[in-house]
């Protein structure tokens, strides 16, 4: 199959749509995550209870065109991260500083697991050209969850409206 940039271009143009032709940014979700059983854990790079978390955030950044970059338990510890200290969703989330390359959209939050539902809970923020932005979900598998967290980043990023 080949993509011809020119007619889809086109095609949306008579939808009264156009393409995202601006950089994307990388998503990088700060999560601090309630799981089933204890001991919570501040989704990493590294840490082993988030090995099938950090696959299916892949695939749902891929779905969307994007990536993803998981913060290491390093970085977070130079910032005073860690599950017993997570200073989110108090603090407003950081914002990457313009012209900085690559480009970051930080996202944070939490995600809880609740029996009743059954299903994960997620409540994240993100601050987006000065402008702060929170969402949430539940109900759900933490791909969906995940899939919430890529799609508001990409309504952002791409100006097509707010994920909240």
């Amino acid at each position: 199959m080949r993509f011809d940039p020119a007619k889809i271009d086109g095609i949306l143009a008579e939808l009264g749509e156009t393409p995202w032709h601006a950089e994307r940014p990388v998503v990088v979700p700060v999560l601090l995550v309630h799981g089933p059983k204890p001991p919570s854990y501040v989704l990493t790079a590294e840490i082993p209870a988030g090995e099938e978390q950090r696959g299916a955030f892949a695939n749902a950044a891929s779905e969307f065109g994007m990536k993803i970059r998981l913060p290491s338990q390093a970085e977070l510890a130079a910032r005073g991260i860690s599950a017993e200290h997570f200073p989110y969703p108090k603090s407003p989330p950081p914002e990457q500083k313009p012209g900085e390359a690559p480009q970051e959209a930080i996202v944070v939050g939490t995600l809880d697991w609740n029996e009743t539902l059954p299903g994960w809970i997620g409540s994240w923020r993100t601050r987006w050209r000065g402008a702060d932005h929170a969402w949430s979900i539940e109900g759900v598998n933490y791909d969906a969850a995940f899939r919430d967290i890529v799609r508001g980043i990409v309504l952002l990023a791409s100006g097509r409206g707010a994920p909240d």
